[in-house]
């Protein structure tokens, strides 16, 4: 498997969680290669003596990959291409590929973590805080309050807590915006 997408940065889980690094990918994005395995080389052992190529000179092991739910195979099956946009979540113990649209962060969200910016729905688990940016393409949910905030989606935005911007921030939304309250917000 050759992945075309940072396999080792992410920190994910099937479910949608995500609390510290993600890629976007674009529909028909190539995400990963299913190469076949190969017949190792020789190589060389500390003492530099001559090893041979594992057991009889057979192939190496063969994975079988498993596509989730956003991916697809092209190229006679050899590659795997995203059939949505959003972001690739790797499940090694199943050897799965996948493309989910939702980000969902667990716990308050601000600037210490840094500024989301996604082509699916991001959904926060907590508050936003501290002049932090969260662009979600295909909407944001935020479960607590938003304070001194950037948020901003082409279609919704639901704030279940409130919205307080007294020191900054805004709401630009393309579509529906909820929220319990608003106190010095500015709302596009």
């Amino acid at each position: 498997m050759v992945y075309h997408v940072d396999h080792d940065a992410q920190d994910a889980d099937k479910s949608g969680e995500c609390n510290v690094y993600f890629d976007n990918v674009e529909k028909g994005q190539i995400v990963a290669e299913d190469k076949k395995a190969t017949k190792g080389k020789p190589g060389r052992d500390l003492f530099g003596n001559l090893t041979p190529p594992g057991k009889d000179g057979q192939d190496g092991p063969t994975v079988n990959i498993t596509l989730g739910p956003g991916v697809e195979y092209r190229n006679d099956n050899t590659e795997i291409v995203a059939a949505t946009s959003g972001r690739v979540v790797y499940d090694d113990a199943t050897a799965t590929v996948s493309v989910s649209d939702r980000l969902v962060v667990k716990g308050d969200w601000d600037a210490t973590r840094g500024d989301i910016d996604f082509v699916g729905t991001v959904g926060v688990q907590g508050n936003v805080t501290g002049g932090v940016k969260i662009k979600g393409d295909k909407g944001v949910i935020v479960t607590g309050m938003t304070k001194s905030s950037f948020l901003e989606s082409e279609t919704t935005i639901d704030v279940r807590g409130g919205v307080y911007c007294r020191v900054g921030g805004s709401i630009t939304c393309g579509g529906t915006f909820k929220a319990r309250y608003l106190n010095s917000a500015v709302v596009e």
